[in-house]
């Protein structure tokens, strides 16, 4: 499934997160919550998560070939995968091989992830970056090693979870770390994408900040490719329209 990331500004989407579901034959769609643990359990998350960019880069690559602009592919990677021995490598590898341009294809670590080793991670995913693939830390602000993340591991974008966002603008606690965080990445380099964005309020206040990019169900729920296809066409119709009409 893809979720849309939109500009704050102008609401185009430009990128996607691309997220895992299990279809299952009796108990219906099965979120990863349920599922990864397992994977990863069983060591089935390295031939998963290889899967998972490939078909992603697939997806983004069909959608070039059909005349959309291209939309950037943020695929997740847990902390069995950070871990694994040549990861960098088979990662650079098969975005090169694929065709897809590097800017255009974003790994997300999981900020709640364990990460055991930090200087093997940082040395694996400073390789990653140098290739120009974009790193990005997942569920900013839920983990006990926030700040080690970014003092630590090669970032580009922070994303901040969703948990903190929720209550905005009643809650002006949530309301001054967001601002904090936001600050904080900026003056730091790093953009920044607020997920769980349900309201119009929320939305205005995190472009009044100068969040970069949102993503939530204000503006689309996960969607199936060929559902997400059907929101670029949508978006392009319309900047053409407009374009005619001035």
């Amino acid at each position: 499934y893809y979720q849309p990331q939109v500009d704050a500004i102008n609401r185009n989407i430009i990128g996607c997160e691309v997220l895992l579901r299990w279809n299952h034959p009796i108990q219906g769609v099965v979120s990863p919550d349920r599922f990864v643990p397992l994977l990863e359990r069983e060591g089935l998350i390295f031939s998963v998560g290889e899967w998972v960019m490939k078909r992603a880069i697939e997806q983004h690559l069909r959608w070039l070939e059909r005349g959309y602009p291209p939309v950037r592919i943020a695929v997740n990677f847990s902390a069995p995968e950070l871990h694994e021995r040549g990861l960098a490598t088979r990662v650079i590898e098969l975005v090169h091989h694929s065709g897809i341009a590097p800017p255009w294809f974003k790994l997300e670590v999981t900020e709640t992830a364990t990460v055991k080793n930090f200087d093997q991670v940082a040395r694996t995913l400073g390789k990653i970056r140098a290739s120009g693939i974009q790193i990005a830390v997942d569920d900013f602000g839920t983990g006990y090693s926030t700040l080690s993340y970014l003092q630590k591991l090669p970032v580009d974008i922070i994303k901040i979870d969703q948990q903190f966002i929720k209550d905005i603008p009643y809650s002006s606690e949530d309301k001054t770390l967001v601002k904090a965080v936001i600050a904080m990445a900026h003056n730091l380099g790093l953009d920044v994408v607020a997920e769980g964005v349900e309201t119009e309020a929320q939305a205005q206040f995190l472009r009044r900040h100068l969040c970069e990019e949102l993503q939530g169900y204000l503006f689309s729920k996960p969607l199936r490719a060929e559902e997400f296809e059907q929101l670029i066409a949508l978006q392009v119709s319309e900047i053409e329209e407009e374009l005619t009409l001035f």
